[in-house]
């Protein structure tokens, strides 16, 4: 695989303030979020506002996230040339993003939102009327 990757297209960054971190996902081609835990990254939604493409692993929180017009490639294999061809994939999607994504996320996403939405299915749960 090394000889087939330019490795100076791939960049580890460490720790970015905020403003930096969205002008790169606004310049992205790929965000790569392989994470086996069940938890949501607040990077895979800021880069999906910012139209990254994004491959993910395939879990079940992660699967919820997918909005109209974002582009997610799912992959469950932790085999670096699985993963190569996931990456290439993912790469060479069509670039159709949405003006409305960022607004879609945000509304599926904001915390008065989900926070709301918690409660009540923790009322009904309670109640027994789910």
């Amino acid at each position: 695989m090394k000889d087939k990757l330019d490795q100076s297209k791939v960049h580890f960054l460490g720790y970015l303030d905020h403003e930096s971190l969205i002008h790169l996902f606004l310049r992205s081609d790929l965000h790569v979020y392989l994470s086996n835990n069940f938890v949501l990254s607040w990077s895979v939604l800021e880069a999906m506002a910012c139209g990254a493409p994004l491959l993910v692993d395939d879990n079940p929180m992660l699967r919820e996230i997918e909005t109209k017009g974002t582009r997610v490639i799912y992959s469950k294999n932790k085999d670096p040339l699985e993963l190569a061809k996931a990456m290439l994939e993912a790469l060479n999607m069509p670039k159709q993003i949405s003006n409305q994504l960022p607004r879609q996320i945000e509304k599926s996403w904001r915390h008065s939102n989900t926070i709301t939405e918690l409660e009540l299915l923790i009322k009904t749960t309670m109640e027994g009327t789910f």
